[in-house]
């Protein structure tokens, strides 16, 4: 996943988050959305779907990326 930013003096940052995991068969978990069932996380002993909502974000991809992009601004504006 990546996050980008764009200013109108045409400046560009691109971020990338990834996460680690396996895709399994069968689901497990009835959180989140999409794959979320299926990617099974070994670092966390759990698919993204039986992760609380508050994890989830704090591991995934999307996360890491939104992450990088809001210090990013915090640093640099």
């Amino acid at each position: 996943m990546a996050a980008a930013l764009a200013w109108p003096d045409g400046r560009e940052a691109v971020f990338r988050g990834e996460c680690v995991g396996v895709l399994l068969e069968a689901p497990r978990g009835s959180g989140g959305f999409g794959y979320d069932p299926l990617m099974y996380l070994p670092a966390e002993g759990a698919t993204f779907g039986e992760l609380a909502p508050e994890r989830k974000n704090e591991v995934s991809h999307r996360g890491r990326a939104v992450r990088q992009a809001a210090e990013h601004l915090r640093a640099r504006g």
